[in-house]
């Protein structure tokens, strides 16, 4: 028997078939274009969400099982600085100025220092450090580190290089680095957390130099902050 198709039929599988089966695998491939992205953005999210864990942990301000085991350790300042009472009895008297010819000269101990810094920062209602806040001074880099348990605004140890400098006789300490907890920050971020107690803290550092005498220049040895000035009429 023979088979007669109609003309209609005829065009339709030789015109529409050929157009319809080659649509088909672009429409697979779009498929599995949408699957692969799905894939790498939930890829990239779990990534992104166990580095956002680790670092929280890093930086100590929070707890989080099994991250903070891994990547969490207690931070320690370069040494310890110990204080003895009866030597800081008096930072007036311990102060170790001198005056000739109308020259200053006023040399600050790491315990001087770091006592300084407790009275101004660990001490009233709402203190921002912990009593083991402390300062090591390093005269080989040119550097104050300043250490410490910050209890605002939050709670971590925070470790800041500072490196102090002389600006129109004003006393500035500038910031190098920061640590919050083994975490290093940028200085943006830095500024941010700590830049208004920085700023707070060298004034006021600044007022009980400056009760001496007018500032000129400063300099760091081993453990011990030199100002040199011009004494206070």
């Amino acid at each position: 028997m023979v088979r007669i198709e109609s003309l209609d039929q005829r065009d339709f599988e030789r015109e529409l078939l050929p157009n319809i089966r080659r649509r088909r695998p672009r429409r697979s491939l779009k498929r599995k274009l949408k699957k692969y992205c799905c894939c790498l953005f939930l890829i990239l999210l779990f990534f992104g969400l166990i580095v956002g864990l680790a670092a929280l942990a890093k930086s100590g301000v929070v707890q989080i099982p099994g991250f903070s085991s891994w990547f969490y350790q207690l931070p320690k300042p370069e040494h310890f600085v110990k204080l003895a009472e009866s030597d800081l009895v008096s930072l007036q008297s311990s102060l170790n100025s001198t005056s000739a010819a109308g020259s200053l000269k006023l040399e600050l101990t790491e315990q001087e220092l770091t006592y300084l810094l407790q009275q101004l920062l660990t001490t009233g209602e709402q203190p921002y450090f912990a009593k083991n806040l402390q300062a090591v001074i390093n005269g080989d880099k040119q550097i104050i580190e300043i250490f410490g348990l910050l209890l605002r605004p939050v709670k971590t140890n925070l470790t800041i290089d500072v490196s102090p400098q002389v600006v129109s006789g004003q006393l500035q300490f500038n910031v190098l680095q920061a640590k919050l907890g083994e975490l290093s920050l940028p200085l943006g971020v830095v500024n941010s957390i700590v830049g208004s107690l920085v700023d707070t803290t060298q004034k006021d550092l600044a007022t009980i130099v400056a009760s001496f005498g007018e500032i000129k220049s400063i300099a760091l040895s081993a453990g011990k902050i030199i100002i040199s000035g011009q004494p206070k009429k």
